[in-house]
């Protein structure tokens, strides 16, 4: 599916430590722990979604659920090196899909013990 750059949603982001305070558009985002598939392209920007398909299909060979939107983090800069040398980590957000069918089966579980108490 194709999204037009006007209706195509971003946030840019940096990393730093200590403390920032929100002022304008600009907003302070703290990014919780969470369990994450990713890898590093070599190559141009634009052909960095070719990692997508890896990451996706190795998600659903090892029973990972992909529940959030891409993050990009490049990791080099085009004023530093030539394109084919660009590094672009590729992050998805992921639940192990094991763990979510484990929760089920014992809600089930108890669910069909509670029932059964006399």
């Amino acid at each position: 599916m194709e999204v037009s750059t006007e209706e195509l949603e971003y946030e840019i982001g940096v990393a730093f430590l200590g403390r920032a305070e929100t002022e304008g558009e600009v907003k302070v985002k703290k990014i919780p722990k969470q369990m994450v598939l990713s890898s590093v392209f070599k190559g141009r920007y634009a052909k960095a979604c070719l990692i997508y398909r890896e990451i996706f299909e190795y998600a659903a060979k090892n029973g990972y659920e992909i529940i959030g939107p891409v993050t990009e983090n490049y990791l080099n800069s085009p004023n530093e090196v030539d394109e084919e040398d660009l590094l672009t980590e590729v992050i998805f957000s992921v639940l192990k899909v094991q763990l979510i069918r484990i929760c089920y089966a014992k809600f089930l579980f108890y669910n069909l013990d509670y029932n059964n108490v006399q």
